[in-house]
């Protein structure tokens, strides 16, 4: 097993962008910006894809832990009336 880096450390030794990592993995773009920015975890579905199209373990990457995603909450988009 390899080290263990953060999903962003990882795209980046592989020299990639989000764009590439989603298209690879199959996500949207908005998808490994929010994991990135600790803004979402991952299913274990979203997890394997990523680990898939970086060509690591599941294991190999730092999700985010429940306390890391409460300080970190998604902004609420608002709608214009």
């Amino acid at each position: 097993m390899d080290e263990q880096k953060t999903l962003q450390a990882w795209r980046k030794e592989r020299e990639l962008t989000q764009f590439q990592l989603a298209a690879a993995a199959g996500l949207s773009i908005s998808t490994i910006t929010n994991v990135e920015r600790l803004r979402q975890g991952a299913s274990v579905i979203i997890a394997l894809k990523l680990a898939r199209a970086l060509d690591v373990h599941v294991e190999d990457i730092r999700w985010p832990t429940e306390e890391e995603l409460k300080a970190h909450p998604r902004k609420e988009k608002r709608v214009a009336a």
